[in-house]
């Protein structure tokens, strides 16, 4: 019994261990690549559209290669013959008895706009740095002006030049628990009630 505690606790500390750690994506236009990496488990690289080059992915440090597509003419899909007279499946009658529901449409409205806030939250954008060169010599001096005079504290991560180099380095962070913690809010304060009677209507 007690290696049982033991394995559920480690089992619960490396989750609670991946929740809390962030998804980390890059994009490095001058290395003309994209990457994410989330925690030492799993990392991986690949070339940005249009540039050459072959994705990279590594499990616990070991390469894992890609499996690679075989290009190949489609067999054309089978239609399935219709049934006339046949009844819509059950999960479709109780999307219909859900939208009509105007109470519950206000809820999953409100809930909703929650959830998606909450999923907003989870990403934060960590670090980022460009350069840009404008075709247009007078627009290129009018964005440097621009940048001077505002005194816009993203100005410091923008570097603007005449050589025609233009690149961008930027860091996003995504975090499972804020996913975790919005989704279960949405659930929790969903009308049930209203849900499980819908679902039992739809079965008749």
């Amino acid at each position: 019994m007690f290696w049982l505690w033991l394995f559920l606790g480690l089992l619960a500390g490396l989750a609670a261990v991946l929740l809390c750690s962030p998804v980390v994506s890059t994009v490095d236009t001058r290395r003309a690549e994209l990457g994410v990496r989330w925690t030492a488990l799993f990392r991986a690289r690949y070339p940005l559209p249009g540039r050459t080059g072959s994705a990279q992915l590594y499990l616990a440090g070991f390469p894992v290669p890609f499996p690679r597509r075989e290009r190949g003419d489609k067999k054309p899909r089978k239609e399935k013959p219709r049934r006339e007279g046949a009844r819509l499946p059950r999960i479709f009658r109780f999307l219909l008895y859900c939208a009509a529901d105007a109470h519950l449409r206000r809820a999953l409205i409100v809930r909703g706009g929650k959830l998606a806030r909450g999923s907003l939250h989870s990403f934060e954008l960590s670090q980022w740095n460009a350069a840009v060169s404008l075709p247009d010599p007078a627009l290129n001096g009018m964005l440097f002006g621009w940048l001077a005079a505002t005194g816009w504290k993203g100005s410091r991560r923008v570097a603007v030049n005449f050589l025609g180099r233009n690149w961008l380095d930027l860091e996003v962070r995504f975090y499972p628990y804020r996913m975790v913690l919005a989704f279960a809010a949405f659930l929790i304060r969903l009308p049930h009630r209203s849900i499980i009677g819908h679902w039992l209507e739809s079965k008749g």
